[in-house]
């Protein structure tokens, strides 16, 4: 084996380790499979949306978040509407940034918590302001995961028109969230 390459496993090993070591010290998690829930409200119609790829990271010391969906993975589960909905298949992204109103997501065992958050929902240059409530549900029974963490927010038809986004029959937008969260390390 090369120097070159040797150096580059090593250097491959001494990252990784900082890295774990640093998102644990963080509490700092990535979920691939969370699920989301979109109803598109066109006055005479309902659309709902739904994608289980959401990719979520989660810093549970800060209660904050950074979500990644792309468009493409998104499915019609409405049967009765077939409009076009060719905005689900570029490989365009729409990216939602928060913090939980909370000193911190608690992994231990509670009662049901509910809150609010606010945060800023991006795709390309136009970026809304959310604000929504959430609630955090202890699972227990041991495992990996400790609780159901769900969130949701409205966006009206003023703030649409406002920002210019959607099509001008877009009444309202209601996005929910759906994630396991893990236990927390110690």
């Amino acid at each position: 084996m090369s120097y070159t390459i040797l150096k580059y496993y090593i250097l491959l090993v001494v990252l990784s380790a900082f890295c774990i070591t640093n998102g644990l010290a963080q509490e700092l998690y990535q979920f691939k499979g969370a699920t989301v829930v979109i109803e598109l409200d066109y006055g005479d119609s309902i659309v709902q949306l739904q994608s289980r790829h959401l990719h979520v990271r989660l810093d549970n010391d800060n209660a904050e978040f950074n979500s990644i969906l792309e468009l493409k993975t998104l499915v019609n589960t409405t049967d009765d509407y077939h409009a076009d909905l060719g905005f689900l298949t570029g490989s365009e992204k729409i990216e939602m940034t928060g913090k939980f109103k909370v000193d911190h997501i608690e992994t231990s065992n509670h009662a049901p918590l509910n809150f609010e958050f606010s945060g800023m929902l991006t795709q390309k240059d136009a970026s809304l302001p959310i604000f929504g409530r959430a609630e955090l549900q202890h699972i227990g029974g041991g495992g990996s995961f400790s609780c159901m963490l769900g969130y949701s927010f409205i966006i009206k038809q003023e703030t649409l028109r406002l920002n210019n986004i959607g099509s001008t029959k877009l009444k309202e937008v209601k996005v929910q969230v759906l994630q396991t969260i893990l236990n927390r390390e110690g």
